[in-house]
């Protein structure tokens, strides 16, 4: 595929002070070949009815992107891959959310025609797919155990 013809694009959290934003795009492990890639609050970021749109990011799925979802979703593209995204429309600390017992994904996906988010549910309203960032070769880095002296104070 010529650059001229590649109509892929890449929409994620461009954010070089946040690791997990920065590493989370699926082309820092897979052979994919991107025209562009830009930053999903970039609202300059020119998006054609044919792109071919691969986006994600950590809580994509919360009010604060939403006006930038919305903007994706008046350009009506082709085709729209959301891949491991997180989803943060109901956030509780306390407990495990199962059983469907809270809307943990909202509306914010559903003009997206391919969902994987990164939240696991009972029920699971979209498939289940790791952010990439799960493919960092930092997570293949042995380390030495190092033995820990404990003091007891009387």
């Amino acid at each position: 595929m010529t650059k001229s013809s590649n109509k892929l694009k890449f929409l994620f959290r461009a954010d070089k002070t946040n690791v997990g934003d920065w590493v989370c795009p699926p082309f820092h492990y897979f052979p994919f070949r991107p025209n562009l890639i830009g930053d999903v609050i970039n609202i300059n970021f020119e998006l054609n009815s044919e792109d071919i749109l691969i986006l994600g990011g950590g809580g994509i799925g919360s009010k604060f992107f939403s006006p930038y979802l919305d903007r994706i979703k008046k350009k009506d593209l082709s085709q729209t891959i959301l891949w491991g995204a997180g989803v943060d429309s109901y956030v509780d600390r306390t407990k495990v959310l199962i059983n469907g017992e809270y809307d943990l994904y909202g509306n914010y996906f559903d003009f997206i025609g391919d969902v994987g988010t990164r939240v696991y549910s009972e029920p699971q309203k979209f498939r289940y797919v790791p952010c990439a960032s799960c493919m960092n070769n930092l997570f293949f880095k042995y380390r030495e155990k190092k033995k820990q002296a404990f003091f007891r104070i009387l």
